[in-house]
């Protein structure tokens, strides 16, 4: 079975196709790979049935190919990244917005009152 560090997170994705690609030549050539645990092998349900799924694929190429594919639907389905709406902002954003416009309707008011009265 592969390392942890290989299959964590935190693993480069060289370290993953690396191992991804030792897997799949091992399947195709119907041989263990090197550094192959059989034993754990055997035991491992989960590694079984992803050999499986990846011998049916024709090649490598396909695999990547499938694999955007299905992370495309994916992000169709969750919604992808979310858009920032402006009317979904914090209410002292709107509570500032208010406040400047009272202000301003405040001195357009004073200017046009001046205005009517002569003095300006």
């Amino acid at each position: 079975m592969a390392e942890k560090k290989k299959i964590s997170a935190n693993a480069s994705t060289k370290d993953l196709d690396k191992w991804l690609q030792d897997k799949l030549d091992a399947v195709n050539n119907g041989g263990m790979a090197e550094g192959h645990d059989e034993k754990t092998d055997e035991q491992d349900p989960f590694l079984q049935d992803a050999l499986e799924g990846l011998s049916k694929f024709s090649s490598t190429k396909e695999i990547y190919r499938q694999t955007g594919r299905v992370n495309r639907a994916l992000e169709k389905k969750t919604g992808g990244a979310r858009k920032i709406n402006i009317f979904e902002a914090s209410p002292i954003f709107w509570f500032i917005v208010a406040i400047i416009i009272i202000i301003t309707v405040i001195i357009l008011a004073f200017v046009v009152l001046r205005m009517r009265m002569g003095q300006i």
